[in-house]
C-alpha cells in the first residue's frame, strides 16, 4: 500500500514537521508501506493534469482549506483521510467561502484525524453529520539533540552568555505563532494582579 501525504512543505513550517513524525512513526510500525510527501504546488499540478490515481493509494492531507483543491480530482478519491488542526477550525472556519471549500472536502472524505480532543468537539460543531471515521491521536514533541544543536547553537549561545547559565538545548516547532500558543498565555488572566510577597 501507498500513502501520500499533502501539506505545506516549507521546511521548520509545523505542517511539514508533523508529516514528517508521522511518516516517520509510520515506517517503524509498517515497515511495508511506501509513502511520500507531496507538496501543495506538486499536488495542484497532478490535479491540473487529471491523473487516474491508484485507488488503493491513501492520501493524507493536512490542513483543510489549503487542501480543499483535492475536491477536484475526478474519479473522486475513496481513501481520503483529513488531519484537522487548529488552524482549520479557529481561523480557516469563520470564512465563508473557506468553511464551504472545507465542507466539500470533508463531504468527500473518509476518515478525520485530531490531535486533541477539543479539536474534535469544534468540528462536530461545524459537521454534526459526517459520516465518516473520526479519531484523536494527541501529537507529542521528539526533541532530537543533534538537529537541535545544528540549527540553533548561534542563538543559545546568545542567550546563554546572557543569562549566564548553560542550557539544555532543543527544537520545538509550533508552526504559524498566535496567541494561544504563546508561553505566556496560561499566564495572562493573572498578569495584572498582585499577589503579595
Amino acid at each position: 500500500m501507498h500513502v501520500v501525504f499533502v501539506s505545506k512543505s516549507n521546511f521548520g513550517c509545523g505542517n511539514f514537521h508533523t508529516i514528517d513524525r508521522i511518516r516517520t512513526g509510520l515506517t517503524k510500525v509498517a515497515p511495508h508501506l511506501t509513502t511520500e510527501h507531496c507538496d501543495l504546488q506538486a499536488a495542484r499540478h497532478l490535479v491540473s493534469r487529471n491523473v487516474d490515481l491508484d485507488p488503493n493509494v491513501v492520501v493524507v492531507a493536512l490542513n483543510l482549506s489549503r487542501c480543499a483543491f483535492l475536491t477536484s480530482i475526478f474519479p473522486p478519491l475513496h481513501n481520503l483521510v483529513l488531519i484537522c488542526g487548529g488552524s482549520d477550525l479557529n481561523e480557516d472556519t469563520k470564512s465563508a467561502v473557506q468553511r464551504q471549500q472545507m465542507s466539500e472536502l470533508i463531504d468527500r472524505s473518509c476518515a478525520v484525524v485530531f490531535f486533541c480532543s477539543s479539536l474534535k468537539s469544534a468540528f462536530l460543531t461545524h459537521w454534526p453529520n459526517y459520516h465518516g471515521l473520526l479519531r484523536t491521536i494527541p501529537q507529542s514533541v521528539l526533541a532530537n539533540r543533534d538537529t537541535a544543536l545544528s540549527h540553533q547553537t548561534e542563538a543559545m549561545d546568545f542567550v546563554e552568555q546572557k543569562i549566564g547559565l548553560r542550557l539544555s538545548r532543543f527544537v520545538l516547532f509550533v508552526g504559524r505563532l498566535r496567541p494561544l500558543k504563546d508561553p505566556l498565555f496560561p499566564l495572562q488572566p493573572f498578569l495584572g494582579e498582585s499577589f503579595g510577597e
